[in-house]
């Protein structure tokens, strides 16, 4: 007789997958029809004795989808927010978080920054990126992993919430999952200056009232397979001064006459290194 039950998948190998079922993790062959990501919410027959059944995955309420191999593809789903982690040592370009800014915003996922190391010395280098991004509406974080500074702030933002965690090596991702979580991760070290990190694939993690899904490949990003108009949908305050251009297929460019980007870019509404993201970004595109 067939037993369903709901499982969650948390995490996935080359032909294998971890799930989550109630309070128990399970190990099943990954199925060959089903294309399933971790944070799926799937049906299992769990009626027979040797192995469970996957039957379906049930719908997912969103996603994230990133361009790789020059293919667009799902590698988490079932998200509420998007968290990009940056420290100042090292430090993430604002390039790098500008494009996760934008797949957020193609993905309809809700960004937020997260700044790392705030015990470091030289912790007010990124000052500016802070101060920039909190002026373009997104919610950032000052926390530091080392002593526990801002952690219970960003526990309660993300409280009820599925949450994908993005970051380079080295600023503290594993850290802030065991802190979080009290997940035991297990770490080596990179180098003297670039910290600890070792995670290499996609990984659920519940927390008390919330889950974090460990994505790695931060700085693997890119933004072909999108167009013009999603790309620009991210820079949202670009997006919004482009709409008073004059010519409706303005180019914004530094030559370009009756742009109100550029007006904006002088005035400084519009941040420098914003809009040279912006304009890498949509360079060649239609």
């Amino acid at each position: 007789m067939e037993k369903v039950q709901i499982g969650r998948i948390i995490e996935i190998y080359k032909d294998s997958c971890l799930i989550q079922v109630d309070k128990t993790v399970i190990r099943l062959l990954l199925p060959k029809k089903l294309a399933i990501v971790v944070g799926d919410l799937i049906k299992l027959d769990t009626s027979s004795k040797k192995e469970a059944q996957i039957l379906e995955i049930k719908q997912r309420t969103s996603s994230l989808t990133k361009t790789i191999n020059k293919k667009n593809r799902v590698v988490a789903s079932n998200i509420h927010k998007v968290a990009i982690l940056a420290s100042s040592k090292p430090k993430i370009s604002n390039s790098l978080v500008d494009k996760w800014l934008v797949l957020s915003k193609i993905n309809k996922l809700e960004a937020i920054i997260i700044f790392n190391k705030s015990d470091r010395e030289d912790f007010e280098k990124i000052r500016n990126d802070i101060t920039l991004y909190n002026s373009l509406g997104i919610e950032c974080f000052e926390v530091s992993t080392k002593y526990g500074a801002g952690i219970n702030t960003l526990k309660n933002s993300i409280a009820k919430q599925s949450v994908a965690l993005v970051g380079l090596s080295g600023v503290g991702k594993s850290s802030l999952i065991r802190l979080l979580t009290g997940a035991d991760i297990k770490t080596q070290n990179l180098s003297k200056n670039t910290g600890r990190h070792t995670t290499t694939t996609t990984r659920l993690y519940d927390g008390p009232d919330f889950s974090l899904i460990d994505t790695p490949g931060a700085g693997d990003i890119d933004l072909e397979n999108f167009t013009r108009l999603q790309i620009t949908s991210g820079f949202h305050e670009i997006f919004s001064a482009a709409t008073s251009c004059k010519f409706t297929n303005c180019s914004h460019a530094s030559n370009e006459q009756g742009c109100n980007v550029l007006k904006m870019l002088n005035k400084g509404i519009i941040a420098q290194s914003r809009y040279e993201n912006f304009m890498q970004e949509i360079n060649g595109r239609k």
